[in-house]
């Protein structure tokens, strides 16, 4: 779409071959580019990798200046925890109050899936598709395990291969 790049002469475009010449810009206009410097200063400037253009993307691992940030924050420096649960648990409740958009059942907060996600495998089991569950089967007969020692674990039901 219109906005998200330029090309290789700061034009707008929405050609892709000529956004992969230029650049993709940043979301959220001024504010986005200005959580983007802060990423390149967490990541690269502080934890001491390249930064800015210095960040070549060759493919090789060891030229790429990969780099991490991790930020711990003593929620107590700043107001007590109490305070800070009923303030998240506002932020949930009021973001879930907004009228999903169309086509959607309703609004999620981050984690949401993964949650539902992680009680469904745990009262249902890990989904296994038959050829993984085969292949370890196989994997375990090869390390000496007698193969009715691991079809007692088998899953009920495995999952076709797509």
């Amino acid at each position: 779409p219109l906005g998200w790049a330029i090309d290789a002469d700061g034009k707008p475009t929405t050609d892709t071959a000529a956004a992969l010449k230029g650049v993709l810009l940043p979301f959220g206009g001024h504010k986005g580019y200005g959580m983007g410097v802060m990423v390149d200063v967490l990541t690269g400037a502080l934890a001491g990798s390249t930064v800015a253009l210095s960040v070549v993307h060759t493919g090789d691992p060891k030229t790429r200046g990969q780099s991490f940030f991790f930020e711990a924050i003593d929620v107590e420096r700043f107001v007590p925890k109490q305070v800070f649960r009923e303030r998240m648990d506002q932020i949930v409740r009021d973001v879930r109050s907004v009228p999903p958009a169309e086509g959607f059942k309703e609004v999620l907060v981050p984690g949401d899936l993964e949650r539902r996600q992680e009680e469904e495998r745990t009262r249902l089991g890990i989904p296994l598709y038959d050829e993984d569950w085969q292949a370890l089967v196989e994997g375990l007969k090869r390390a000496g395990i007698p193969g009715d020692q691991v079809e007692r674990y088998a899953p009920p039901e495995t999952t076709p291969g797509s």
